[in-house]
């Protein structure tokens, strides 16, 4: 092709493109040859985090022209380029939507403006803007659960949290697969009296084996979750010991008790100066109260008492005395009174130290234990420490 004539194609192109723009804005003109009003967004939806304090999603917009209707399109689950009505209302009841809590996070939204051209009064078409999205990562805790160590005095474990909303509901979440993604099991729930600061009682049967994670709800399905947090126990110790205890004369044994920080394993009764326990005298149900009680035959000995801690570990009481040789006599018995001179019946009185659980009345008319006195009388009934009855009558003094 020759200079002369690829000019000539040059200038025919150009006046071809420019008979067409003349075309469009001919189109465009309104009667007085001036450009067509064009509809558009004068702000766009943005992506909205949601607020902590209403637990809402608030999109806003606005356009150069009041819509006949908004819709709100949501991105479907199999399809990114198929959208789902979420809702619609009148073009005039604003340019804003509150996406409630339960609102998706994980897919595209689209506001839809209808609008009826100028042009073509028949027709309503469509403006749509560019897609956006919701985020909950904004509702977090701002103070997280720590390792908590027992109270030893209560044997509980209080947990305490802060998040910057308000939960709808709470969970105790024990992390036994070491991941929040998999189902693990719901230790504690609460819905009641919930506030930005939390916390939570468990009790000593609590498992402890794995950590913990506190999952605060801010929709019925949508959740933050903590970090994890362990229960621990102190070093276990006795918070009272076990002291001398006394003789119980009408059972024949010593009850012994304490207290601890703890509930143990087992207790075990160990002689001072023994390396094995006495046989017989483990206690592995200490959950209800922390006694043992010992027959009176363990008398005339320091004993302690071993117990085995939730960790295997093992903690000494002090030493302490079975006794029972202190029983005796405060005021000895005598002498005896006639108290019915008529019927020749005598009285005698006595205190001990103990609740008698038999008295017996002996004449002394042997030398001793290989020689017995003569048995006079035996009482069984209404004993006490000190004593004024009528034991015996003339006749049996003799």
């Amino acid at each position: 092709m020759t200079r002369q004539k690829a000019l000539s194609a040059l200038f025919a192109l150009a006046f071809v493109l420019a008979m067409l723009t003349q075309v469009g804005i001919a189109a465009d003109a309104g009667s007085n040859g001036t450009r067509a009003w064009e509809p558009f967004f004068t702000t766009q939806p943005q992506n909205t985090s949601i607020s902590p304090t209403d637990l809402t999603y608030h999109v806003t917009w606005s356009t150069n022209f009041i819509p006949n209707t908004v819709r709100i399109l949501r991105e479907s689950e199999l399809f990114s380029d198929v959208f789902e009505e979420v809702t619609s209302f009148p073009g005039s009841a604003g340019s804003y939507y509150d996406f409630p809590a339960a609102a998706l996070t994980d897919r595209n939204y689209k506001v839809a403006a209808y609008y009826t051209p100028e042009s073509d009064p028949t027709v309503e078409r469509c403006l749509e803007p560019t897609l956006f999205r919701l985020n909950a990562d904004n509702l977090v805790f701002s103070l997280q659960p720590q390792n908590t160590v027992l109270n030893g005095t209560a044997l509980t474990w209080t947990v305490n949290w802060t998040t910057n909303f308000v939960p709808t509901k709470i969970e105790i979440v024990k992390n036994i697969f070491s991941s929040h993604d998999y189902p693990n099991p719901v230790q504690l729930t609460l819905e009641d009296g919930l506030d930005t600061s939390g916390s939570a009682v468990l009790d000593y049967n609590t498992p402890r084996d794995d950590p913990f994670y506190v999952r605060a709800y801010y929709s019925d399905t949508f959740y933050v979750d903590s970090a994890d947090f362990r229960l621990l126990l102190p070093e276990g110790s006795f918070l009272t010991q076990p002291r001398d205890p006394d003789y119980d004369l009408t059972n024949d044994c010593f009850t012994v008790t304490w207290t601890t920080n703890f509930i143990p394993n087992s207790a075990q009764l160990f002689r001072v100066g023994n390396e094995n326990p006495c046989e017989g005298y483990t206690v592995s149900d200490l959950s209800n109260s922390m006694t043992m009680q010992i027959p009176g035959s363990f008398s005339d000995g320091n004993y302690q008492i071993r117990l085995l801690t939730p960790d295997f570990d093992v903690v000494w009481s002090d030493p302490f005395k079975l006794d029972k040789s202190g029983l005796g006599y405060v005021v000895q018995p005598g002498p005896t009174v006639q108290i019915r001179p008529s019927d020749l019946e005598y009285a005698i009185t006595w205190q001990t130290n103990f609740v008698p659980v038999q008295i017996k009345l002996y004449r002394a008319d042997g030398t001793g234990w290989s020689d017995p006195d003569t048995l006079i009388a035996t009482v069984t009934s209404n004993l006490r420490m000190e004593m004024a009855h009528v034991l015996f009558s003339d006749a049996e003094t003799a």
